[in-house]
């Protein structure tokens, strides 16, 4: 699949929330900005809703250790959502209106700051 395809693929599943996407000329560069194309091509068909590690795992056909690590550094990075009670974990794709008002916000700054961001 082409760089392209994969960006297109990823911004119709990021269209797909309650936030809705608008077509724009600058909504490619965005993204691309924002995303890797590896991301992008692994967060397509992340859930919006909060699953599991075994259930992401599943999900994307992936080992639950391989995934793992993609989990944490997208949680790092802002675009992943990890909650934790008691002994559950689960994840979700942040959407993208989280991700970009993140970004315009401060959030990040205040994150990288904390610790918690690496870009």
């Amino acid at each position: 699949m082409t760089e392209w395809k994969i960006y297109k693929k990823f911004i119709d599943w990021l269209g797909k929330t309650w936030w809705v996407l608008p077509e724009s000329e600058h909504l490619m560069p965005l993204i691309r900005a924002r995303y890797t194309k590896e991301e992008a091509e692994f967060l397509t068909g992340i859930p919006h809703a909060s699953k599991s590690l075994e259930e992401l795992a599943q999900i994307k056909g992936m080992d639950p250790d391989e995934i793992g690590t993609w989990l944490e550094d997208l949680c790092k990075k802002g675009v992943l959502y990890k909650t934790r009670r008691g002994d559950s974990v689960r994840y979700r794709l942040n959407d993208s209106y989280f991700v970009f008002f993140a970004a315009l916000s401060g959030l990040e700054v205040m994150m990288m700051t904390a610790g918690r961001w690496r870009p």
